[in-house]
């Protein structure tokens, strides 16, 4: 075979294989950012999407309970600890169950619970009647990365009226530290004058038929609140706050509100 130095292979120059390396390292970089933020991104929808769900399922769970009570309670004894009504927990008295009951609720039989918000964790205790078949629980958690759960207690008075002028009611659970109360006419919100000292509410009324809602707040921790006014809370409103960190170490948050209406109580 004959030589040819012109046709002599050449090698990369180290300028060539400088532009390679950082072509290479560009691509392996972006890549790599790219791979970073995908991570990431499923990170936080993982940690939120858990979050909603276990804050929705432990919702519902609560608003399920107060649906099906007869009575908020200012305190109960369960499980040898007494439990009181407020921001942070709720004391139900619920009819006991029994599907086997032609019924399905148990005259004269009250089933006993308490939800409360405690150490970051939502937490159930359920005292059963005799004769109902709901599960007995003590400090059965409801949901865990719990950041807060405030409860807001409610009360509506309800009246009729045939008249078409000026009208007067007594609000007697009122309590003379709650808001003004709001005032629904035939389902739509309506001014009038209250007098808080003697709790009368005056009414201008234009229909010849008229139902009338007055709704106001308590604070249950007050003593004369508890003994007045718990027992006629109608509604109660539930907000429930909750935190993760997601693979990142960030702080994810969700919250849900919901307001469910007592069995007893409901028109």
């Amino acid at each position: 075979m004959i030589y040819n130095p012109s046709r002599r292979l050449r090698a990369f120059t180290l300028v060539e294989a400088m532009v390679a390396i950082t072509v290479m390292s560009l691509v392996l970089f972006t890549a790599l950012t790219i791979s970073s933020a995908t991570l990431k991104t499923a990170g936080k929808n993982d940690t939120e999407t858990g979050l909603t769900g276990s804050s929705r399922l432990a919702l519902d769970e609560t608003l399920y309970q107060i649906r099906g009570a007869k009575q908020v309670l200012p305190s109960q004894t369960l499980s040898s600890v007494t439990r009181s009504s407020g921001s942070n927990q709720i004391v139900l008295a619920a009819p006991g169950y029994n599907p086997s009951s032609s019924t399905f609720y148990l005259d004269g039989v009250t089933d006993y619970i308490s939800i409360r918000y405690e150490n970051g964790k939502l937490l159930q205790t359920l005292v059963p009647g005799t004769g109902s078949v709901r599960p007995q629980r003590t400090n059965y958690v409801l949901a865990s990365n719990v950041k807060s759960c405030t409860f807001t207690y409610r009360v509506r008075d309800y009246f009729t009226s045939g008249a078409k002028s000026n009208a007067s009611f007594v609000l007697n659970a009122y309590p003379s530290s709650a808001s003004t109360p709001l005032l629904y006419v035939n389902g739509v919100l309506k001014d009038f004058s209250f007098a808080s000292s003697t709790r009368t509410a005056t009414v201008t009324l234009t229909a010849k038929s008229n139902d009338l809602q007055f709704v106001y707040d308590i604070d249950p921790t007050n003593a004369t609140n508890a003994v007045v006014s718990m027992p006629v809370v109608g509604e109660v409103g539930v907000s429930l706050q909750m935190e993760a960190k997601d693979n990142s170490q960030v702080a994810r948050k969700t919250t849900l509100h919901g307001a469910a209406r007592l069995r007893n109580l409901r028109k």
